[in-house]
């Protein structure tokens, strides 16, 4: 998969790097190595991005949903 691919993907799901780094167990700065170039995704690598990137709404959550997700389970 190439960087670039994976750069416009996340940034028309709104995502940061650090974002999509989480979802598929990377760094912010691999994912950034990643969208330069530097690294070359494995196959396993290659498909949780584009399952992560599929699954992902077009909206980025809204600020009520973010501070929802902070809060400790009950």
């Amino acid at each position: 998969m190439k960087g670039i691919t994976i750069r416009v993907g996340r940034v028309r799901k709104g995502m940061t790097q650090t974002e999509l780094g989480k979802r598929i167990g990377l760094t912010q700065a691999e994912v950034s190595k990643l969208e330069r170039g530097i690294y070359q995704t494995s196959a396993e690598t290659s498909a949780k991005i584009r399952q992560t990137l599929r699954d992902m709404r077009e909206q980025r959550p809204t600020e009520k949903e973010k501070s929802l997700d902070s809060q400790p389970a009950s």
